[in-house]
């Protein structure tokens, strides 16, 4: 789903209406706007739900470094001196999963919300994610190593999926889902967005992909 513009308030739902879980492309995208929203700031957190009460304390008036995105995967890192070996915020959206982010003063909390952010320039909530929780970076390592290559991040080892692909007996679809395979499809793989790696991953493999679909 593209964002909306409501007055002066970006909102965003990274779920669409027919309940699927957000592909690649949004996840990045999200990764994008928290990462211009809030990067080099100390973040006031807090989870009015209570789900990520703990999780949320460590983070509070801690500077966001960095955001990254791998597949369906979105990771935020705090900096490493404050925190310790747990810096990073790893979650998932899944099925039912919501970021809504906007600038400006945050509105008051309404619903359950698992992870709040405000900082200097705007705000964000986190609802309704299938995973929320702090990682080292050998935990995330050992997460990564669970997917596969992402098409939208450069470098993304091409010649591992197409190997998979050439010694698999699953459909071409099935294969695309599999996201040890490659991460961040899922069933409508056509929306991936990113035009120009995408098209250009594609193009380069069609003649070893296509032997697969036939």
């Amino acid at each position: 789903m593209c964002p909306t513009v409501a007055h002066d308030r970006l909102v965003v739902s990274d779920v669409s209406k027919e309940g699927l879980v957000p592909e690649g492309h949004t996840i990045h995208r999200l990764a994008k706007d928290l990462g211009g929203l809030f990067q080099g700031q100390e973040l006031v957190a807090s989870s009015p739900q209570g789900r990520f009460d703990a999780g949320a304390a460590r983070i509070s008036g801690r500077t966001l470094t960095s955001t990254d995105a791998w597949g369906k995967h979105l990771f935020l890192e705090f900096a490493e001196e404050a925190l310790g070996p747990d810096q990073l915020v790893h979650i998932h959206l899944g099925l039912y999963g919501s970021f809504r982010r906007g600038p400006g003063a945050a509105p008051t909390p309404q619903g359950a919300i698992r992870l709040r952010l405000v900082g200097d320039r705007g705000w964000a909530e986190l609802r309704g994610a299938t995973t929320c929780e702090l990682l080292d970076p050998a935990g995330r390592d050992r997460l990564l190593l669970r997917l596969g290559p992402d098409p939208l991040r450069p470098g993304a080892d091409v010649a591992r999926v197409v190997d998979r692909f050439g010694k698999s007996r699953v459909a071409v679809a099935g294969v695309l889902m599999d996201q040890s395979v490659l991460a961040g499809a899922s069933r409508y793989i056509g929306t991936v967005r990113d035009g120009k790696r995408w098209a250009r991953w594609q193009h380069a493999h069609d003649d070893r992909l296509g032997q697969r679909s036939r």
